[in-house]
């Protein structure tokens, strides 16, 4: 064996030249010549080798580089930068030969598992489910599949888009980098006090990097979050759903017990001395919130809105995800704040105008409980027309609730022919005019490739879905004229024939109260959206088609006959409200203010004068329109009104004091037209 190896040895030294070596060895090669100076060769690796191994020639070239041979020699400090390079090149080359070769070593693992490990493979799923199960939680695509009513691709219908969350983000689509050099130049402590900002001047606040949620990003100068509160998984609900719970450490009920005391002063000032000690107080902030909201503070209101719902994000479940809209959470007073607060936070971004941030809020607050009680699906839909996202309006109306219920609320209704006669205006299709509501024959077919698709099914024309919302609703269009003509947006004499037909001076809500406030509040939160002349005229012909059309005429051949018992059904006569938790002024972004004089004393639970704010403002709605339906007033009943009231009411410009109705009156003469307000 030894005469063998240094024959071999004497051959190596006597050759000239190598052969060429092969592809995987070329990279070596080439820095063996050119390189630093190689390893030196090692005789005696030849004495630990087999026989089998000495007469084979094709290991010969790998054997300087095994782990037993002595590292090579640093090179010198003169090297040229070539050399380096080409070493470079040699490591990416070996990288991928080594890829390729793990690459092949995975699949033959893989077919090895397939063939013999599938048992193991089966054991490990099964287990992780056990695991699962008893910690009542479950996957997200099985808890996806599990949604009812959600899209055919499994992702839920409630599914937020978390990068939608977020109003920075939607401001700075719709500004660019004014935003960001705004931010840039106002500094962290921007909207301190000048305490502050001159401590943070001198160097002498150390600012914390506060971990952002999921909704608020946290201001520089809030806090840590101190905790008394956490969020804990509460089981599973009959639908498959994870339901969690928020609860209340001692610490946190002392310091409840701390804000009743203040609240029991009725002073504001001792509830701002609270949160200097306790600055994530949930009661306190909203009290604040409150507030800060009457005087027209409206900055200090949204932060005191914001640190709430942070500290709520902050108290969150590991295992709590909004976004996948899987998840149940009841409405009782522990997770009230949470709600109101998300509802509150949904309606300042309206009020900013950043209505995709509030849509995917009032995903949020819709998916949590189906319950909905706060009222979010009868404003989701304004959300998604100011958003432009009328695919999801269709969807939603048709599979809410797995029976479409929805589809039969008065502002989901109207809301579906306004999103069509937007796609169809977008598409450059008709504008709805005509004898027939415009007919969007043509606007139909180019709405059609604008998106105008729900489940798989093509939309129908504008003009024939506000035909059908007109004649399931008449008495909708008579509030809302009267609201927009109240403030002088409406032309009265364009719509006053319109009005005096019989589908609408009879029109009613049936002796539904449930109905008569569904149309307050569908009036009140969207009229803005019907003031424009374009979508008058639309509105007014589909009116007079609804109005004059015969059977033949009207969409899918049914009657205003036919309409009126669908309503009676989904809607039948009771005095008892069902949405009267409901507060009208919710709905509006008209801000209610409290003179100065009136803010000590509200010290009260959060919202408590909004609600004395809001039942005032019905009541004097309520007096306006009865007021307005009974314009005219005689001379015995002016002789019997104080006079105070009456000089008011003699102010209204639709009162004629003194002067009987004219002849015919609501019911009826051609000259209604052009007659004065009070005679139609």
């Amino acid at each position: 064996m030894a005469g063998r190896a240094h024959k071999k040895l004497l051959q190596q030294l006597e050759t000239p030249a190598p052969e060429p070596p092969s592809s995987e060895e070329e990279s070596e090669s080439e820095e063996d010549a050119t390189g630093p100076a190689a390893a030196p060769f090692n005789p005696f690796y030849l004495l630990t080798d087999s026989e089998k191994d000495n007469e084979e020639g094709g290991s010969d070239a790998e054997e300087p580089h095994s782990p037993e041979a002595p590292p090579p020699p640093p090179p010198p400090a003169g090297s040229s930068g070539k050399a380096k390079k080409r070493a470079a090149a040699k490591k990416k080359k070996k990288a991928a030969a080594s890829k390729g070769k793990g690459k092949a070593a995975a699949e033959g693992d893989s077919e090895d598992s397939d063939g013999g490990g599938g048992a193991v493979g089966a054991a490990d799923e099964a287990e992780l489910d056990a695991i699962l199960a008893e910690m009542n939680l479950q996957p997200a695509a099985a808890a996806a599949q599990q949604q009812a009513g959600g899209d055919g691709d499994g992702r839920a219908l409630l599914a937020v888009d978390i990068r939608a969350l977020k109003a920075d983000e939607e401001l700075r689509r719709m500004f660019g980098r004014v935003v960001d050099e705004e931010d840039d130049g106002g500094g962290a402590y921007a909207g301190a006090s000048r305490r502050v900002r001159r401590l943070a001047a001198r160097g002498l606040l150390r600012r914390q990097a506060l971990k952002p949620g999921a909704i608020i990003t946290p201001r520089d100068t809030w806090s840590r979050f101190d905790g008394g509160f956490s969020m804990e998984a509460q089981g599973v609900t009959k639908e498959g759903k994870q339901q969690f719970g928020y609860v209340f450490s001692q610490g946190y009920q002392a310091v409840q017990d701390l804000y009743e005391e203040c609240q029991a002063t009725f002073d504001p000032n001792h509830v701002a001395a609270l949160l200097h000690s306790h600055p994530y107080h949930l009661d306190a902030l909203l009290t604040m919130h409150d507030l800060y909201r009457s005087m027209g503070e409206q900055a200090y209101g949204e932060e005191m809105l914001e640190r709430a719902l942070y500290a709520l994000e902050m108290a969150w479940h590991p295992s709590f995800s909004p976004a996948a809209a899987n998840m149940h959470v009841l409405y009782d007073d522990a997770n009230a704040p949470l709600f109101i607060c998300l509802s509150r936070y949904m309606q300042g971004l309206c009020r900013r105008g950043l209505h995709r941030t509030a849509l995917e809020v009032c995903k949020v607050l819709l998916a949590l409980n189906a319950d909905d009680p706060l009222g979010a699906l009868h404003t989701i839909d304004y959300f998604a027309l100011r958003a432009g996202r009328y695919d999801f309006l269709y969807r939603l109306a048709e599979r809410y609730g797995g029976d479409g219920s929805a589809a039969l609320l008065p502002n989901f209704v109207f809301s579906q022919a306004l999103a069509r006669w937007y796609q169809e205006q977008e598409a450059g299709g008709s504008s709805g005019r005509g004898s027939r509501g415009g007919d969007a024959g043509s606007g139909g077919a180019a709405g059609g490739a604008a998106g105008g698709a729900a489940g798989g099914q093509q939309v129908p024309p504008s003009g024939d879905l506000l035909v059908k919302a007109v004649l399931l609703y008449p008495e909708a269009v008579v509030r809302l004229q009267r609201q927009l003509q109240s403030k002088g947006v409406g032309k009265e004499a364009e719509w006053a024939s319109v009005l005096r037909a019989p589908l609408f001076a009879h029109a009613s809500d049936g002796g539904s109260a449930s109905l008569a406030h569904l149309l307050d509040i569908w009036v009140e939160r969207q009229h803005l959206l019907w003031k424009a002349q374009p979508i008058q005229d639309w509105l007014r012909a589909a009116c007079r088609r609804a109005a004059e059309g015969t059977a033949a005429d009207l969409p899918d051949g049914l009657t205003a006959a036919d309409w009126a018992c669908v309503r009676e059904q989904s809607f039948p006569a009771s005095s008892e409200n069902e949405y009267g938790h409901l507060r009208l002024h919710d709905y509006s972004d008209a801000v209610a203010r409290i003179p100065p004089e009136e803010i000590h004393g509200m010290g009260g639970a959060a919202g408590a004068h909004e609600a004395d704010v809001a039942a005032l403002e019905a009541e004097m709605r309520a007096l306006a329109q009865q007021m307005q339906a009974q314009p005219d007033i005689t001379e015995e009943e002016l002789q019997q009104m104080n006079p105070l009231a009456a000089l008011l009411r003699s102010l209204l410009p639709w009162v004629n004091i003194g002067q009987a109705p004219p002849e015919g009156g609501a019911d009826g003469g051609d000259g209604g037209g052009d007659a004065a307000p009070g005679g139609a």
